[in-house]
């Protein structure tokens, strides 16, 4: 009978570790896989992700880790909220991604804002929603009017720019892997800083000399209105006297 349960312990013991092996397995091929189609589709980038941290989060519930599943879920919700589920998944999945789903604040996005002191433009970005730490960096990049791109990998940085001269900016949140997670702005379609005389040039000479013109006519026109107004109404003016 000893003997009988120590082999059985052993062949459990080997089932477990041939499936933990399987399990790598599976998942090594997966990230592989989701890294050569990002290689050839970048523009699917984010629907690989997402299909990517669904296989781990099943791998994971295999395997009984419970807490790397929660977290694959809350990336995965981070990235696209309105993801489903498919029905035929686990009910362990699916009832782990519900709890992802009610625990979560929101997508995860990126912000980025400016400051023009002087000579000089400060830009900042940051992050929210990022519960799950999926967000590895910050980048920002800036440019002075049609000039190079300059980044920065800290979420904020500076540029001397004099206060006529425009600047453009935008940032990227990278994940794991060097992926691009969230951003706002881009190269083609950046926020501005605009030069201090952007929109607001003097308003042109016609114009004032317009305004010149009809305020000198409107106190024309009050002060004689002021005069008749004064004058007696029983005051005869007559013509000029003869003499003898």
């Amino acid at each position: 009978m000893e003997s009988y349960l120590g082999y059985l312990a052993l062949a459990i013991g080997w089932g477990l570790g041939i499936a933990a092996f399987g399990s790598a397995i599976g998942l090594g091929w997966s990230i592989r896989s989701a890294v050569e189609a990002t290689a050839r589709q970048p523009e699917a980038a984010g629907a690989i992700r997402v299909t990517l941290l669904a296989a781990r989060a099943t791998v994971n519930l295999a395997l009984d880790d419970e807490r790397a599943a929660a977290v694959d879920l809350r990336m995965l919700v981070e990235l696209e909220p309105r993801h489903v589920i498919d029905a035929t998944a686990p009910p362990e999945l699916r009832d782990a991604f519900r709890r992802a789903v009610a625990s979560a604040r929101g997508a995860l996005s990126v912000t980025a804002s400016h400051v023009r002191d002087g000579g000089r433009v400060d830009v900042e970005a940051t992050t929210r929603n990022d519960t799950a730490g999926l967000v590895r960096e910050l980048r920002v990049y800036v440019r002075r009017g049609d000039g190079l791109w300059q980044a920065a990998a800290a979420g904020h940085t500076s540029i001397e720019a004099p206060p006529d001269t425009r600047v453009e900016y935008y940032a990227e949140a990278v994940g794991p892997g060097g992926a691009i997670v969230a951003r706002t702005g881009s190269r083609p379609f950046p926020h501005t800083a605009p030069a201090s005389n952007d929109g607001e040039a003097g308003a042109p000479p016609w114009l004032w000399i317009g305004l010149g013109i009809g305020a000198a006519v409107l106190v024309a026109t009050v002060a004689i209105f002021v005069v008749a107004g004064s004058a007696n109404p029983d005051t005869v003016v007559e013509g000029p006297f003869a003499t003898d």
